[in-house]
């Protein structure tokens, strides 16, 4: 799958799992924050971006923008962000240890 950008899905679901025990939150919302992820996952495939490594704030300012022109509402542009912000946080924290 050379040129396909995936997310280590032991890391998706080590977050998953941290929605739902350390966060409280309930199922419908960790699908909402999966699909938001695997969203964004799908906008670095299209963008060329195969290492997340290589990601920058202008990749997500992009992206937002793209939610922006899409049309969609600021309630769920917030979700996105917050989805994000949340699943980047546990990616630092487990490269960081």
């Amino acid at each position: 799958m050379e040129g396909l950008f995936l997310i280590d899905q032991t890391i998706k679901e080590t977050f998953l799992q941290y929605l739902i025990i350390e966060r409280h939150y309930s199922e419908l919302t960790k699908k909402a924050y999966q699909e938001d992820i695997t969203h964004f996952e799908l906008f670095l495939n299209q963008t060329g971006d195969t290492d997340f490594n290589s990601v920058t704030l202008q990749d997500v300012r992009i992206y937002l923008g793209e939610l922006n022109e899409q049309g969609l509402s600021r309630n769920s542009i917030s979700r996105k962000i917050s989805s994000l912000r949340a699943f980047l946080s546990i990616l630092i924290k487990k490269s960081a240890s």
